[in-house]
């Protein structure tokens, strides 16, 4: 909830400041008092957008990289937790997390699948054997009666 309510945070002061920039930007070349600065100021509020969208596309490759790698089977996958952006480090441990859950997961998964087919290899060589054992004393029964 932190998380969520830190980037809503974020986002909003980004906002603010790009349309306080760019407004004050805006008023000046409008009011011809100082149509340099005001240019300059709405070219600086292009700039703060470009950093909003990539802090927002960030989080959105990660997830992205996430699942293509979910997809592809793959779990050898490991996220930094240690920069200096906090929401990306809990992102980044949250991903990490459910990647060892999965991992962990799919390791006692195939323990079971082996054991299965240990079971069913063991049942199939016991019934062929106690099949052969029957056979045998049934067919000495016939040699000696």
């Amino acid at each position: 909830m932190s998380f969520s309510r830190h980037l809503y945070t974020v986002i909003l002061c980004y906002v603010l400041l790009i349309l306080g920039v760019a407004g004050t930007g805006l008023v000046l070349v409008i009011t011809h008092t100082g149509i340099i600065i005001g240019c300059l100021l709405i070219t600086i509020s292009f700039f703060i957008i470009g950093a909003l969208v990539k802090r927002l596309n960030k989080s959105n490759a990660k997830l992205r990289l996430f699942f293509n790698a979910i997809e592809d089977k793959e779990n050898m996958i490991q996220f930094n937790e240690y920069s200096e952006d906090k929401e990306m480090n809990a992102l980044s441990h949250s991903l990490n997390r459910i990647n060892e859950l999965l991992a962990t997961a799919k390791s006692d998964s195939r323990k079971q699948e082996k054991f299965i087919i240990k079971n069913q290899f063991i049942r199939r060589y016991a019934h062929s054997m106690s099949c052969t054992y029957y056979n045998c004393t049934s067919i000495r029964k016939n040699r000696n009666g």
